[in-house]
C-alpha cells in the first residue's frame, strides 16, 4: 500500500512538472505572436546594414580586448575544409583558419603564418574567450574528439 502511494505521488509529480512545462511553453508562443504581429516587414539590405560590423572580445587570461568581425557564410564555406579533417590538425587548422576571417579582418597584422608561430597556450586562451555562437553557431569545439569516440550501445553500458 505505501509503495503504491508513493507510486501514485512520484506520478502526480510528474504530470504536475509536465502541465507547467507546457503551461510555460504556451505563455511563450503566445509571447511570440504578439510580438510576430507587431513586428515590421524588413529587406535583406536593412538587415545586412544593421548586423554589427566589429565585435569587442575581452580575453580575461590577457588582460586585453580584440576586435572581431562575425563570420561570414563564405568564410565558414572555406573552413569546411578544415571541419571535415577528422584528426587533431584539422581542429587546429580550422581553429586558426577561423581567428584569421574574424580577427584578421579587424586586424591586418593577423594572418595564418603568425598564428601559427603563436604559443599554443596563447591561442588557446584568446579562442576560449570568443564565444562560440559568435564566429559560428553550428560548430561544436569539440568535433574532432566526439567523432573518434568509441560508440557503446545503451542497452551494453548498463549490463556491465
Amino acid at each position: 500500500m505505501r509503495k503504491n502511494l508513493e507510486e501514485v505521488e512520484m506520478e502526480r509529480v510528474k504530470v504536475s512538472t509536465k502541465l507547467a512545462e507546457f503551461e510555460e511553453r504556451q505563455r511563450r508562443e503566445g509571447e511570440l505572436r504578439l510580438k510576430a504581429e507587431k513586428a515590421a516587414y524588413t529587406t535583406l539590405e536593412e538587415i545586412v546594414t544593421t548586423e554589427p560590423k566589429i565585435i569587442e572580445i575581452y580575453v580575461p587570461d590577457l588582460d586585453r580586448k580584440i576586435k572581431v568581425q562575425p563570420l561570414t557564410v563564405e568564410d565558414y564555406i572555406q573552413s569546411l575544409k578544415y571541419r571535415n579533417q577528422r584528426d587533431e590538425t584539422g581542429a587546429m587548422n580550422y581553429f586558426i583558419h577561423m581567428l584569421k576571417c574574424t580577427w584578421g579582418k579587424c586586424d591586418p597584422t593577423v594572418t595564418e603564418e603568425r598564428l601559427r608561430k603563436m604559443s599554443l597556450m596563447t591561442l588557446v586562451k584568446i579562442m576560449s574567450a570568443i564565444p562560440v555562437h559568435k564566429l559560428d553557431a553550428t560548430q561544436d569545439p569539440f568535433w574532432w574528439k566526439r567523432s573518434r569516440l568509441p560508440r557503446v550501445p545503451p542497452r551494453a553500458a548498463r549490463t556491465s
